[in-house]
């Protein structure tokens, strides 16, 4: 979850341009992949190893998501399924969206790296800091250019 923001905020931070849709429309979530995608969710679509975003936006439009991420070089793809932001690059956009969101709170961040142990020493963190400060600690692990902006 995160605080809401305009599809303008998205278009802006990304350096994309929206296709479709309200500037004012919000969004409330951020999801990559279509079967999970829900009303106030702003679906971006990235291509994998095994499966193209892409060739999902209509499942993740249909299933309510408020407007879509997209590559502009597939823009044509799904231009009457809804809203669309068109990027140059996709992945590239998630980080420059979470890296602009995450300028709008002055909080300490601690992040942890390395081969192993990342997800036990992450909740050590958590419970220790926990005890004394107000803390905030991902649900899951976030190991890659995907997840550590989600």
């Amino acid at each position: 979850m995160m605080e809401p923001r305009t599809l303008g905020f998205v278009e802006e931070s990304c350096n994309g341009y929206l296709i479709a849709g309200e500037r004012s429309a919000s969004v409330r979530h951020i999801c990559t992949d279509s079967r999970l995608a829900k009303p106030g969710d702003l679906f971006v679509a990235i291509r994998g190893d095994r499966f193209d975003g892409h060739d999902y936006l209509n499942d993740a439009l249909g299933q309510g998501a408020e407007a879509a991420v997209v590559n502009r070089s597939r823009l044509g793809q799904a231009e009457s399924a809804g809203p669309m932001i068109g990027v140059a690059e996709t992945r590239c956009a998630l980080g420059q969206l979470a890296a602009r969101y995450r300028q709008d709170f002055e909080l300490p961040v601690v992040a942890v790296g390395g081969s192993n142990g990342k997800t036990s020493t992450k909740e050590i963190l958590a419970t220790v800091l926990g005890q004394r400060l107000e803390t905030l600690s991902s649900e899951a692990s976030f190991n890659n250019d995907i997840g550590v902006p989600l």
